[in-house]
C-alpha cells in the first residue's frame, strides 16, 4: 500500500469525507447513494486563495493556504493541510479561528512535495512543488544578495506545470 492508493470520497447528501487507504473492491455508501470520488483542484488561477504555498528552512517547511487570508469561520474554513513526500504522508487538522498555516518538520527536500488542502466549501486543492535544492536536510547558505540560496525566505508557489519556478 502506498499514499498514491489512498482516495478521498464525499457523500453527496451530508458532505461527509472519508479516505479509503487501499482498494478493496467495495462501494462506499453514506446516506443512501454511493459516495463520490473527491478530485483535487489544481488550477491556481481558479482560486488563488486555496493554493498551498510553501517556505522552507533548516527545520522543515511551512505551508500556508493562498495569501494566508482564507476565511477560518465555522461555516467556511480550511479543515486540514496535508504533505506527501515520497512514502510519507502527514496531515494537520485546523479549527475555525486558526491561521491556515502549518509547519512540517524534517522534510526530505530532495523529493517532490505534494501539498493538499481541504476547504469545507470549495473542496480539495493540490499543488506539487519541487524545492530543487537536492539536500535531504536543508542548510540555507546566504547568497551574494543576502537571500537564502534556495529561496527559503520566499513563499514558493507552483508554476503552471506544478513546480516552483
Amino acid at each position: 500500500m502506498t499514499a498514491e492508493n489512498a482516495k478521498l470520497y464525499r457523500c453527496p447528501v451530508c458532505d461527509t469525507v472519508v479516505e479509503m487507504l487501499d482498494r478493496v473492491g467495495m462501494e462506499l455508501v453514506c446516506c443512501g447513494p454511493p459516495m463520490e470520488p473527491l478530485e483535487a483542484n489544481v488550477a491556481q488561477w481558479q482560486a488563488p486563495a486555496h493554493i498551498p504555498l510553501v517556505r522552507h528552512d533548516a527545520r522543515g517547511i511551512t505551508v500556508r493556504v493562498g495569501d494566508g487570508r482564507h476565511p477560518m469561520d465555522a461555516d467556511h474554513h480550511i479543515q486540514w493541510i496535508e504533505l506527501r513526500c515520497g512514502a510519507v504522508c502527514t496531515r494537520q487538522f485546523l479549527q475555525p479561528g486558526q491561521t491556515p498555516q502549518v509547519f512540517f518538520a524534517g522534510v526530505d527536500l530532495s523529493k517532490e512535495l505534494i501539498l493538499r488542502v481541504y476547504c469545507n466549501l470549495h473542496g480539495l486543492w493540490q499543488s506539487r512543488v519541487s524545492i530543487g535544492c537536492g539536500a535531504r536536510r536543508h542548510r540555507p547558505r546566504p547568497a551574494a544578495d543576502g537571500n537564502a540560496a534556495c529561496r527559503s525566505a520566499q513563499w514558493a508557489a507552483p508554476s503552471a506545470a506544478g513546480f516552483v519556478a
